[in-house]
């Protein structure tokens, strides 16, 4: 999952074992719902923007979809992989999905018809991102970014080594990206032009997300710091210590909060007037984690042993 995506507020808790079922819960008393399944277990989670549709596959690669406004309703088999994918990203309202498959093939497809409507192959590319306007980006492993558009992959520039995480602003204008070479680079869609670069770590970049206003970016990675940085100059505003591990989930939230999720097994929120509060960490699983998905006051996350839960801002 990457990328970052601020949907609806999420008002259940999924919690799941490797290889056996989901559970959808409440998040207030723990009630079960119902029960989500996948084949093999659920290894990974994307949802829209708007918190209507979940994507969740398992290690074989089949994805599944959910429409979480009816309630009973299950996970549907939508695309069989061969394999898992490296990246899945839902557009604002779901409509579409972008899909990073095993091998670096780009998959743009309409999540109704499931007609494809890009497919770009030969690029070894690791990390997509769809905006809300529909505009579509991809990253490579060798650090290439790309604009796709018209079914083509329109190169902007490049990072010295493998993109990690990329995020369209709330406009769609402006694409961030973050890479192993510890660079954040800001492209101008329309430009298509690089506005500005910055080494915001000696280490490896592995998320980024824009604040809920477009004034601010989130980035964090290896060196299990979360900086902020001006959109505009890509100035340092702020930088959060805490984590004792890789940070693999960013979010930004519209309270001007940063959430992040690491390795550690720990969410934290983070602002510039209090960027080491402590009060508001959370250990969602007893293990290290894996990967999460954000959503509107909350994270999805997931752990190496196949746990989930949703963590809610409230606590």
């Amino acid at each position: 999952a990457g990328g970052s995506a601020i949907g609806a507020r999420a008002s259940a808790l999924v919690t799941f074992g490797l290889g056996a079922e989901a559970v959808l819960r409440d998040v207030r008393t723990g009630e079960e719902l119902r029960r989500l399944s996948v084949e093999g277990g659920t290894t990974g989670v994307a949802m829209s923007e708007d918190g209507a549709w979940l994507a969740m596959w398992g290690p074989a690669g089949n994805l599944h979809l959910l429409n979480l406004q009816n309630r009973d309703e299950e996970p549907r088999p939508w695309l069989a992989l061969e394999a898992a994918p490296r990246a899945v990203r839902l557009c604002a309202t779901g409509e579409t999905v972008a899909i990073v498959d095993h091998e670096g093939t780009l998959l743009h497809i309409e999540r109704a018809s499931q007609r494809e409507l890009a497919r770009i192959a030969g690029l070894d590319l690791a990390t997509a991102d769809v905006g809300r306007s529909g505009a579509l980006a991809a990253g490579s492993s060798k650090g290439e970014v790309y604009l796709v558009q018209g079914g083509e992959a329109i190169r902007l520039g490049a990072h010295d080594s493998a993109v990690r995480g990329m995020a369209f602003d709330p406009d769609g204008g402006r694409l961030v990206s973050v890479g192993n070479d510890g660079m954040v680079s800001m492209w101008d869609a329309g430009e298509r032009t690089r506005r500005w670069q910055t080494r915001a770590s000696p280490n490896k970049l592995v998320a980024t997300a824009w604040s809920a206003d477009g004034g601010l970016i989130f980035v964090g990675g290896t060196d299990a710091r979360v900086s902020a940085l001006d959109a505009a100059t890509g100035a340092a505003r702020w930088n959060g210590l805490g984590h004792s591990s890789t940070i693999v989930e960013l979010g930004g939230l519209e309270s001007g909060e940063a959430l992040s999720v690491a390795i550690d097994g720990q969410v934290r929120w983070w602002t510039e007037e209090s960027v080491t509060r402590t009060e508001r960490i959370v250990r969602p699983t007893s293990h290290d984690l894996l990967r999460s998905v954000s959503v509107r006051d909350g994270f999805i996350v997931t752990d190496w042993h196949g746990n989930a839960c949703l963590v809610d801002l409230d606590g």
